[in-house]
């Protein structure tokens, strides 16, 4: 999983997630979660996470087919991240119980300031 475009249009700030499957098995997305989060989490200290839930999922990504690769664009309100927290973006597989993959992202302040204007 990688972020392959940021871009910003007024107050909306758009992510391009490009999902990858390398495997001989499809990957079936249960969901997807955005967090603000501390960067490192250390031992026997408070972490403060806040979700933050997207405006607008442009393919609802829900399958990625065997070794093929598939694309979403997520819509959220532009913000900026502290500096010792980053934008953590996790894709969740559909499984029974707690047995499927986890793939995760984090993005830091700078990667959002970067991004093109549309």
């Amino acid at each position: 999983m990688e972020v392959s475009g940021i871009c910003i249009k007024g107050d909306a700030l758009f992510l391009v997630i490009q999902v990858t499957n390398c495997t001989n098995m499809a990957f079936d997305a249960e969901a997807f979660n955005f967090w603000i989060a501390d960067r490192r989490q250390q031992k026997a200290t408070n972490v403060q996470e806040y979700q933050l839930k997207p405006d607008y999922a442009r393919f609802e990504l829900k399958r990625v087919p065997a070794s093929e690769s598939a694309s979403e664009v997520f819509v959220i309100e532009k913000l900026t991240i502290p500096d010792k927290r980053v934008l953590r973006i996790e894709m969740i597989e559909k499984s029974t119980g707690n047995t499927g993959r986890k793939l995760t992202l984090e993005l830091k302040n700078r990667d959002l300031q970067r991004a093109e204007m549309l």
